[in-house]
C-alpha cells in the first residue's frame, strides 16, 4: 500500500540532501573566492537545507516512520551518494573504489539497523518500541507508587 507520508518523508529527506550538497559544492570552481563571499553564496543553500530537512524530520516523528538513528543513517546514506555523483559529474573527478565500498557499508548499516539483522543472527530478542515504551511506562508508574507511599509515610510519622 502507498503510504504518503513515507514518500513525503524521503522526498524532503532527498529535497534536503541535494541543496545541502549542492550548497558545498557551489563555491568550489571559484579559486580566489574570499570566505565572506564563500559565505554569502552557501548560506541560502544552508537555509534551505534546514527547512526541508526540519520537514522531514516532523513527518518521521509524527508518523514513526524512522527513529532518530535511522534518520541520521538516511541523511548519511544520501549525501554520501550525492557527494560522490557531485564529485563525478560536476567536478569531473573519479570516484574511488574505497568511496563505493565505503558507501555499502553505510547502506549495509542501515538495512541492519532497520530489520534488527545482527540481533537476529545472534538469536538475541529484538524489543519493539511499543513494548520499550511499555517498560518505560511500567518503571515510571512503579516509581510515582513509590513516591506517593514515601510521602504518606512521612505524613503518618508527623501525625
Amino acid at each position: 500500500m502507498l503510504n504518503i507520508h513515507l514518500i513525503l518523508y524521503w522526498v524532503l529527506m532527498a529535497v534536503s540532501s541535494v541543496v545541502s550538497t549542492w550548497g558545498t559544492f557551489v563555491t568550489l570552481p571559484y579559486e580566489h573566492l574570499g570566505q565572506w563571499d564563500a559565505i554569502k553564496m552557501a548560506l541560502p543553500y544552508a537555509w534551505a537545507d534546514w527547512v526541508f530537512l526540519t520537514l522531514a524530520i516532523n513527518i518521521g516523528k509524527e508518523h514513526d516512520i524512522a527513529t532518530p538513528l535511522q534518520m541520521k543513517f538516511g541523511i548519511t546514506m544520501l549525501k554520501f551518494f550525492l557527494i560522490m555523483a557531485f564529485t563525478k559529474y560536476y567536478l569531473h573527478d573519479k570516484v574511488s573504489r574505497s568511496d563505493m565500498i565505503g558507501f555499502v557499508i553505510v547502506v549495509l548499516a542501515y538495512f541492519l539497523n532497520i530489520f534488527n539483522g545482527v540481533s537476529i543472527m545472534l538469536g538475541r530478542p529484538v524489543v519493539s518500541e511499543e513494548k520499550a515504551k511499555d517498560k518505560k511506562d511500567d518503571t515510571a508508574t512503579k516509581e510515582q507508587t513509590k513516591q506517593t507511599e514515601q510521602t504518606q509515610e512521612k505524613d503518618n510519622k508527623l501525625n
